[in-house]
Formats: C-alpha cells, sequence, structure tokens
C-alpha cells in the first residue's frame, strides 16, 4: 500500500499559509483603519483652527477682505502667491467679484487670480458670517527693484458696503 501522508501534509501547509494570511491581513486592515482614524481627527482639528484663525483676523475688524500675509520680500523674476479671504460680516446675503490692480507709478507686477488667472475673479456668494479663500498670484517678471503692490478691491453687487472697507493690499519689496 502507498502512504498517503504526502497529500495530508500539503493540505497542513495550505491550512496554515491560509491562516498566517488571513491573520496578516486583518492586522494590516486594523493597522489602516486606525492610520485614518487618526488622520480624520488631525484634519478636524486643522480646520476647526483654520477657522479660528479667520475669526481672529476680522474680529476687530471693519473690512470684508484681509490678505495673508500682507507683505513679502522677492527678486525680479519671481512669482508670488498670497492668501485672501472675504468674509460676510453678518449682512445679507453677499454677492462678489474680487478685481486687481498695481497702483498707478509704484511697479510693474501683473497681479491675476489663481481661479481666473486674470485681473478679475468669477462672481460667488457668501451668506452671513461665512468666508472664502482665493490665491492672488504676482508675477514680478516685468516688475523693478523697490516697492510693488496688488491692490484687490471686492465689488459687491446690489448691495450697500455700509462702514466696511472693501479694499486690501498686498505690499511686495522687489530685490534685484
Amino acid at each position: 500500500m502507498k502512504s498517503k501522508s504526502g497529500a495530508l501534509e500539503l493540505s497542513m501547509t495550505t491550512i496554515i499559509v491560509i491562516v498566517i494570511g488571513v491573520v496578516l491581513l486583518s492586522l494590516g486592515l486594523m493597522f489602516v483603519r486606525g492610520i485614518f482614524e487618526k488622520i480624520t481627527d488631525e484634519s478636524d482639528q486643522i480646520f476647526a483652527m483654520s477657522e479660528e484663525q479667520i475669526s481672529e483676523l476680522f474680529e476687530d475688524s471693519n473690512s470684508l477682505i484681509k490678505i495673508v500675509p500682507e507683505t513679502a520680500d522677492a527678486e525680479i523674476g519671481e512669482t508670488l502667491k498670497t492668501g485672501i479671504v472675504i468674509k460676510n460680516q453678518g449682512g445679507p446675503l453677499l454677492e462678489f467679484s474680487l478685481f486687481t490692480e498695481t497702483s498707478p507709478g509704484v511697479g510693474n507686477a501683473i497681479c491675476t487670480f489663481d481661479e481666473t488667472l486674470t485681473s478679475t475673479s468669477d462672481t460667488h456668494t457668501l451668506a452671513a458670517g461665512v468666508s472664502k479663500k482665493f490665491k492672488l498670484i504676482a508675477d514680478l517678471d516685468n516688475s523693478l527693484p523697490g516697492q510693488d503692490n496688488c491692490k484687490v478691491t471686492v465689488n459687491v453687487q446690489g448691495a450697500q458696503l455700509g462702514e466696511y472697507d472693501n479694499t486690501g493690499t498686498f505690499l511686495i519689496f522687489v530685490s534685484a
């Protein structure tokens, strides 16, 4: 008679490999789930901190616009980006667009918005107490050494600005 122990060993080896594979897969899935829970918690904290900082920016302000940072140092030929935050301070629904220009006689920076790559943004709507972030791009290819800037104006459609300031300036110190 032939021995059948070889067939039994193969099936035992297969079973052990399958069990080890299932255990490793389970441990891997638990690890990934734990990582995603930590990432979710961290991102929630970061967003909360971001909203708190935006609130602090506008805390003692009568402005619709904040530019962060307001100043930068750069060299001729560089391209800079800065953040713009628009916040409806509590009035009615705010429908607006942004316009940027360089002050006459100051410099030759070309200022555009990231969303349109032109000097005018798309039209947006904000409910009371809500803020929206934008990116302003300052191209310094044609700038001269000295001070340059990008003046940003909030154009509000069909509403009175009242006591709110609707302009902000990104000041750039250009070196050769």
